[in-house]
Formats: structure tokens, sequence, C-alpha cells
């Protein structure tokens, strides 16, 4: 599902380690909290045994450690393509362990695709502080209290595909805030 670019590869880590390269290929090193440091899956290769993150993780990882328009925008992406193969109950729980802004950007992420994010939306709406998602960012998202660029808008379903999924059945409880 995720593609890292040949030359670069980022892991999640409870400890620093700086950044190394071997064989032309460049491993850097995210410090995390560790409670935080879940949500991998145990694979063997080349006889030694390493934790690769589920697809729901890297997807949270991606925005949590790298907030930027590409990675919010690479998250995006993946989530359209996998829709189906997510499993969405991982990804609230695994999301609920995370900071408000992320929460705040994954719930406008699913309302914009008609995704159902009421689970996230009781993780927050208890909490009435206003976030960025990026640093200057002007347009204001009121059901998610969330600042975000007009460029996120783009994913935003039209009235008819949200009917038309409706009646696919692909939307169940979504909530829609037209700013």
């Amino acid at each position: 599902m995720f593609d890292q670019h040949v030359d670069k590869i980022v892991s999640i880590s409870t400890r620093v380690y700086k950044t190394t390269s071997l064989q032309n290929i460049e491993y850097s090193f995210v410090k995390t909290k560790p409670s935080q440091y879940f949500g991998w899956e145990e694979v063997v290769i080349d006889n030694r045994v390493v934790r690769i993150a589920t697809a729901e993780k890297a997807l949270i990882d991606m925005v949590n450690f790298h907030k930027s328009k590409y990675a919010i925008d690479l998250m995006i992406e993946k989530l359209s393509l996998y829709r189906n193969s997510l499993d969405t109950t991982k990804l609230n729980k695994y999301l609920s362990k995370f900071p408000l802004t992320t929460v705040k950007i994954f719930g406008l992420i699913f309302d914009l695709l008609g995704i159902d994010s009421s689970q996230l939306y009781k993780l927050i709406e208890a909490n009435h502080g206003t976030h960025w998602m990026l640093s200057g960012d002007k347009k204001f998202n009121a059901k998610w209290r969330l600042y975000y660029d007009i460029y996120f808008d783009k994913y935003k379903l039209d009235q008819r595909e949200i009917v038309g999924c409706i009646k696919n059945k692909e939307i169940r409880k979504s909530i829609y805030v037209d700013n």
C-alpha cells in the first residue's frame, strides 16, 4: 500500500538513533512516545524478525510525524484507494491515542471523503480548542474546530456523489458541514 522511496526508509522508535546509510539506502528514525509505539506486525526478513506498521498505523504516523501538505495529500490518496481494505475500527482506536490535532485532521478528511467520522468526533466534541492542520492555514471547519488549507476542498464529495454513496450503502452516519 505504501511506497517508500527506494533510497530512504523511515522507522519509528522509542529511542533516538542517528540517520545512517547502508548500500545507498538512507535509514532515518523518528522518536515517539512509548504510548504511541504500537500497531505493527512482526515479519521475518532474512531470518530476522522485524516490525512493520499496519496500514492504519502507517497512515497515522505519516500525518502525526510529518505534518505537511504532501503527507496529508498522500494519506488522502491512500485512504481513497484502499478505503475498503482498511480497518476503520482499528484506525479509530489507534487515533484515540494521538494528539487532538491529528484526530481532527483525520476527522475532517473522513468527512471530505464521505467516511464515517462519528467515532472520531466523540473523541473531540468536549474539547472546544482550535487547531491548525498546518501553520498559516486560513479556512475554518466549525465541526472539527480546525483551520485547514482550501487546497483540500478538492476532495469534498458533491451532493450527487453523497446520494450515490448512500444508495450504495458506503456512507452510514457521516455528518457534513459546509463552511
